[in-house]
């Protein structure tokens, strides 16, 4: 038994020495000095940093090889959120301590330290170690507001979005400013709905609500600026409401990254609805009149070109005449340009009269361009007709200006929400706006300047008119719809900037839970329809005729052409270098053609052309004689008597 005990014992050290290597291989990746690129530093921890007490009293000690030497995960034991079950992310990710001039030659992420910020020499990384900073960047990004309670301005009585109750249970209006002041009083709406719902989330201990300052209102008319102004003076970590992130607000204090966007309107009164009369030109685009123009003048240019020289005497063949010939410059041009003219006017006749033009002297290259030019036109005219039936029988909104671009053309007065003032200027610089930046309420202020004929129209948020009973129905009782884009602005919180970071990360990761702005939003009820929406749906159900409408027909006109044009090329070209010699000869049994015979055998449009010649000239033949038959008679008449 000893002896098996001690072969036992024999082999089992022949497999440790034999697995030590490997042993060692592991513990020494485990203890890793990081890259050669960037390695971890052998620094040690001054004593004034051993041990340091944070904003509330709490002592955080460190050893004094904190971070330094190999990769390791450094925070187990050490950070008190490591002690929790289950264990954040970033207390199980490996990082040290680095060198921050060899790691800036090397690809590996280098961070200044966050639990010593004064230490101007002390970076870590993450990924020399192989790990991923980016659970520990999300967890010192929050922690600034871990167990901590923020204030939060709410800058009006502003239902349904937050609002409070009086005495009587009612929901208190906008000027009730005794109870908006009261701090008792607790807060309602969505807006606070949606807030709890990110802060239930996050590691904060609770949200405490209070009010605007009186001191902001005396700078500021619009009560969302004057709480801006109240988180940079430092009375509130922050202010929650539908804030837009304009320039002014920009200038006074941070934001929180952005959780919704709100979309600035034109509104104008309700156009009358009368018929679409002059709208001859509705059913076609201004692309696809001009292509048709376009394509008219390129068939009127190209007819002459095409044409036989002797075709009645017209076009081409006038260009052949004595008179052209016999032209200085000036007259060429003017025969010119009075041959194209012509050809434009039949060319233009042809396509408005829906019978493209056709001459029976025409050679089989312009008759060939024809059927193509033909094709459009019967295309062009059935798709006019069909379409303009219904564009006339719509009943379209007439007389209104729709967009920001007819507002500057016209020079259209627009009453602007002052809180917008220097971003309209900035996206419309052209444009007539005017602000009432000494009313109590901006809101109240752009309709008073309205209903007194100061401006034609008005620019804000739909949004914030849906949401605002007092204003819905005034917008409604002066017959107001929306109609264009003016500008987008986002929605974001102003912030103390030492919490920006770690609320724009509980904003994200609430949205990724689903929670998000917009879907908390509560609109009063719908008092009348602010959209003008039978112009803008007739619009989409009846759209114009483009250009790729018509891509089939012109396509077809553009090959007719191109073989047109090749096909007299080609003739003219075999007529030139023929060798064919044809002589006639006059007798009193007419024109003789006399063939040489090295001649090769003429092709059947030559010999169709060579015909309709002859038959020309026996007849001019014929008269010739029947008229000096006729001179011989009354010569021998005149003879006789």
């Amino acid at each position: 038994m000893k002896s098996l005990s001690t072969q036992a014992m024999t082999g089992s050290l022949l497999w440790f020495s034999l697995l030590l290597p490997s042993i060692n291989s592991v513990f020494a990746q485990n203890k890793s000095a990081g890259f050669d690129g960037c390695p971890c530093v052998d620094s040690q921890l001054s004593g004034l940093y051993n041990c340091q007490e944070d904003e509330i009293g709490n002592i955080q000690c460190w050893p004094p090889d904190f971070g330094a030497s190999h990769c390791d995960t450094h925070d187990l034991g050490v950070n008190e959120d490591c002690e929790n079950d289950p264990k954040p992310e970033f207390c199980l990710e490996k990082w040290c301590y680095v060198d921050v001039q060899k790691c800036k030659m090397s690809p590996e992420r280098v961070f200044k330290s966050d639990y010593f910020p004064d230490e101007d020499d002390l970076f870590y990384s993450y990924s020399t170690c192989n790990s991923s900073e980016a659970a520990w960047k999300g967890y010192i990004t929050t922690l600034p507001l871990k167990d901590k309670v923020l204030s939060v301005i709410i800058p009006a009585l502003w239902y349904p979005g937050h609002y409070k109750r009086n005495a009587s249970g009612s929901i208190a209006q906008w000027y009730d400013f005794d109870v908006y002041y009261n701090d008792s009083v607790p807060w309602e709406g969505w807006v606070i709905d949606y807030l709890e719902a990110v802060a239930d989330l996050s590691s904060l201990a609770g949200l405490k609500y209070t009010t605007r300052s009186k001191g902001s209102d005396e700078l500021f008319n619009s009560p969302w600026t004057a709480s801006v102004a109240d988180v940079s003076a430092g009375l509130s970590d922050m202010a929650a409401s539908n804030f837009w992130i304009t320039t002014e607000r920009l200038k006074l204090a941070g934001f929180t990254t952005s959780v919704d966007v709100e979309k600035i309107y034109l509104f104008i009164p309700r156009p009358n609805e009368s018929s679409a009369s002059g709208s001859i030109f509705a059913p076609f685009s201004p692309r696809l009149w001009g292509t048709l123009v376009a394509s008219m003048v390129f068939v009127a240019l190209l007819l002459p070109l095409l044409a036989d020289h002797d075709s009645h005497g017209t076009w081409c063949g006038r260009l052949q005449k004595e008179k052209w010939k016999e032209a200085t410059i000036l007259g060429r041009a003017w025969i010119a340009t009075s041959v194209g003219l012509d050809s434009l006017l039949e060319t233009l006749h042809g396509f408005f009269s829906g019978a493209p033009i056709y001459e029976r002297g025409f050679g089989f290259p312009s008759k060939l361009l024809l059927v193509g030019y033909g094709f459009l036109v019967l295309v062009a005219v059935a798709s006019y007709t069909a379409n303009l039936a219904a564009f006339l029988s719509e009943k379209l909104a007439a007389n209104y200006i729709g967009s920001m671009e007819e507002a500057i053309f016209y020079n259209a007065p627009i009453c602007g929400h002052p809180a917008l003032k220097e971003d309209l200027l900035q996206a419309w610089p052209e444009a007539n706006f005017i602000y009432n930046e000494e009313a109590e309420n901006y809101y109240t202020g752009m309709i008073e300047d309205y209903q007194n004929k100061k401006c034609d129209m008005l620019a804000t948020a739909i949004d914030e008119i849906l949401d605002d009973d007092y204003t819905f129905q005034l917008f409604c009782d002066m017959n107001l719809v929306s109609t264009g884009l003016v500008l987008e602005k986002q929605i974001a919180f102003p912030i103390n900037p030492k919490y920006g970071g770690g609320f724009s990360k509980y904003f994200l990761d609430a949205a990724n839970q689903g929670i998000i702005m917009s879907d908390y939003k509560r609109s009063g009820v719908e008092r009348c329809s602010l959209k003008l929406n039978d112009f803008a749906q007739d619009e989409e159900d009846n759209p114009q005729l483009d250009v790729s409408n018509f891509s089939l027909p012109l396509f077809f006109l553009l090959a007719t052409a191109v073989a047109a044009v090749a096909i007299k090329f080609c003739g003219a070209k075999r007529r030139r270098m023929g060798t064919d010699t044809i002589k006639l000869q006059t007798s009193t049994k007419g024109v003789v053609l006399e063939r040489d015979e090295a001649v090769e055998k003429p092709s059947m449009m030559a010999k169709l052309e060579a015909l309709a010649h002859l038959q020309d000239k026996q007849e001019r033949l014929r008269r010739q004689q029947e008229d000096a038959l006729k001179e011989l008679m009354q010569q021998a008449e005149i003879d006789g008597k």
